[in-house]
């Protein structure tokens, strides 16, 4: 009788390790769980963003192929000074320099008016969205 309640307990013994064993692997696998939903979590908002910034992308590379650029046909109708370096008398410091100065002038007018300031600032915008959105779903 004491030889089976020696194998018994080694029995026993095994079943303990066993099931201690497999509570570790459980743990790891409910951690593993966790942080798989996490990074699937973290990829979906990705790929949202993504997707808007893809929008942005495409409305920005539409707005700038239907318009063309103020900046290039103003760029394109100056002439620079070499142009006109045989007008200039080469002996006339002081005309060089006035010629120069207004190219430079004309340089800064230029990048001036060619890029108008737009307020970029559509919360006006979006809050009327917002408020169309409550009347509509009023009526």
């Amino acid at each position: 009788m004491s030889f089976e309640l020696d194998l018994l307990r080694q029995e026993n013994a095994k079943l303990v390790a066993e099931n201690t064993e497999l509570k570790h692997k459980n743990s790891k696998l409910k951690q593993i769980i966790e942080e798989n939903a996490d990074f699937k979590a973290k990829i979906m908002k990705l790929e949202q963003t993504v997707d808007k910034i893809e929008k942005q992308n495409q409305t920005i590379s539409q707005v700038s192929t239907s318009s063309p650029s103020p900046v290039t046909s103003q760029l394109s109708t100056l002439s620079p000074i070499e142009d006109h370096s045989d007008i200039i008398d080469d002996d006339s410091a002081e005309t060089l320099d006035f010629v120069e100065t207004v190219y430079k002038e004309q340089q800064k007018t230029t990048t001036n008016t060619a890029l108008p300031v737009e307020n970029l600032d559509d919360s006006d915008e979006i809050e009327l969205t917002k408020n169309q959105n409550i009347e509509s779903d009023l009526i």
